[in-house]
């Protein structure tokens, strides 16, 4: 089994992990690990994820959610700790886990940095996967963006009708 705890260090504190496992009849093998520079990690990576109003996860090359914010999870209607560890596809109904599954793919064989646009209930999604390579350059994670870009989008398509009309008037103006 697997205790996680802190213990105070000065004016900070240290994060610990303790395994336990059977040794014997009698006696308990004890590792503990300090795990607080991975916990000031998951911390930071968290603060950072939840700043932004987009959506925002991290998937493994097999779609494990590794970390996922808040305002993704509140779509599912999760807490960000229940849907991590457990596939992306498990939340998605399947005629939209099919096409990120095939997404995942394209980005961990290409390596490269894509953008993808979907509807969905009416709105506009703009979602940017990014690739996130170890130090020898081999992806072994996705990081995915999605921002609802329909209200942008429409206030473009205004702008480019006002133009056009104002432009119509300007040619159509008799006056010199």
């Amino acid at each position: 089994s697997l205790l996680e705890y802190s213990l105070p260090a000065g004016r900070a504190h240290h994060y610990y992990e303790a395994r336990f496992t059977p040794f014997d009849e009698d006696n308990v093998l004890v590792v503990v690990r300090d795990v607080t520079d991975r916990n000031r990690s998951m911390q930071s990576l968290k603060a950072l994820m939840n700043a932004s109003e987009d959506i925002s996860l991290l998937l493994d090359r097999q779609g494990v959610i590794m970390s996922i914010n808040q305002r993704a999870a509140d779509i599912s209607g999760m807490t960000p700790e229940d849907m991590e560890g457990t596939l992306y596809w498990d939340h998605l109904p399947p005629e939209k886990a099919r096409p990120r599954k095939e997404w995942l793919e394209l980005i961990l064989k290409s390596g490269e940095h894509t953008r993808f646009v979907e509807m969905s209930d009416g709105r506009v999604f703009e979602a940017f996967c990014n690739p996130v390579p170890d130090p020898g350059g081999e992806v072994h994670f996705v990081a995915i963006f999605v921002r609802d870009i329909t209200d942008q989008l429409a206030a473009d398509q205004e702008l480019i009708e006002s133009e056009t009309r104002y432009r119509r008037l300007f040619e159509e103006n008799p006056v010199p």
